[in-house]
């Protein structure tokens, strides 16, 4: 299955490779895209195509509630043609989904480790999906991006078609998202028949990344260890965000010139500060910056007036 992927695709990048029309978005990087979140679909329609923001989960037209929309992030491309969640999708609302990687993730002993899949090129991986409507009934259970809809607000939502996994995907796991080329993309927004096999492998690049990749709300994507090969375009972040970690002291650093700073002889004409001490609890000490005295403890009110003296 395709459970996340990143996109940091620009709208002026995906209007120049996809052959966008209409108003432009703005598209932000992201990172770590999830289930029930919205992401960028391309759609044909009779002057071109263009980009929406749809939920990934498939809800189908005929569901009672929207949870079963959790299940049917992924169909397989073997079967979407005849399952009764896919089947109406498959033959009239097809659509692209781009993307820059997808993690999988691998069992290593009691760990499993992610590895983010991309191409050599650092071209769009261009899956193929399916899209549907799905009006809110009364009384449905909503979550993630259509917590707020109404009952009879229209939902457009997607899934991602997945196959075999290729020969850099296979070790890590059995399956992938279908990638279409750029002469199979028209044909399969037409509804025609198109290969939906495995992306050749070699065109393919794979590499670990952090644990961190696990939680949806995460987005760091940094190498798990320092002698991988990282992707240009992940090579351009990283080097962003350590120049910028560069520029800022440590909290380290912080603390060891307030402890310095402390044990210091006072300079004349000024009180020598508080020895810092711990909280009754346990807690580490609470010392105001300017004046390096711990901070009083905070009580709560008690709701007993002192008598009047």
């Amino acid at each position: 299955m395709c459970g996340r992927f990143t996109n940091r695709f620009s709208w002026k990048e995906l209007h120049e490779r996809l052959d966008l029309i209409g108003t432009p978005l703005n598209l932000r990087p992201r990172y770590n895209i999830a289930p029930s979140q919205d992401v960028a679909v391309a759609r044909a329609t009779p002057d071109g195509r263009t980009l929406a923001m749809l939920r990934w989960g498939l809800i189908p037209a005929w569901a009672k509630d929207s949870a079963i929309g959790h299940k049917l992030i992924n169909a397989r491309s073997e079967t979407a043609a005849e399952k009764p969640s896919f089947r109406s999708a498959f033959r009239h609302r097809r659509c692209l989904i781009p993307a820059d990687g997808f993690y999988e993730w691998q069992r290593q002993g009691g760990t499993r480790q992610p590895w983010l899949f991309g191409l050599h090129n650092g071209e769009p991986l261009v899956f193929a999906g399916l899209w549907e409507r799905w009006t809110v009934p009364e009384g449905a259970a909503l979550t993630g991006s259509i917590a707020e809809r109404s009952p009879g607000d229209t939902v457009e939502t997607c899934t991602i078609l997945t196959t075999a996994a290729n020969e850099t995907v296979a070790p890590v796991h059995g399956r992938m998202p279908v990638i279409l080329p750029p002469d199979a993309r028209d044909a399969w927004l037409a509804g025609e028949e198109v290969p939906l096999g495995p992306y050749p492998a070699g065109d393919m690049t794979a590499w670990p990344v952090s644990t961190h990749v696990t939680s949806p709300w995460m987005t760091c994507i940094a190498p798990s260890w320092p002698t991988v090969t990282m992707h240009p375009a992940m090579a351009r972040s990283s080097r962003r965000n350590t120049a910028r970690a560069s520029t800022a002291p440590s909290i380290s650093s912080r603390r060891v010139s307030m402890d310095s700073a402390s044990d210091s002889s006072p300079s004349p004409g000024r009180r020598p500060a508080a020895p810092a001490r711990r909280c009754r609890g346990g807690g580490a000490a609470r010392r105001c910056a300017r004046t390096r005295r711990t901070a009083p403890r905070w009580r709560k009110p008690t709701g007993r007036r002192r008598r009047a003296s």
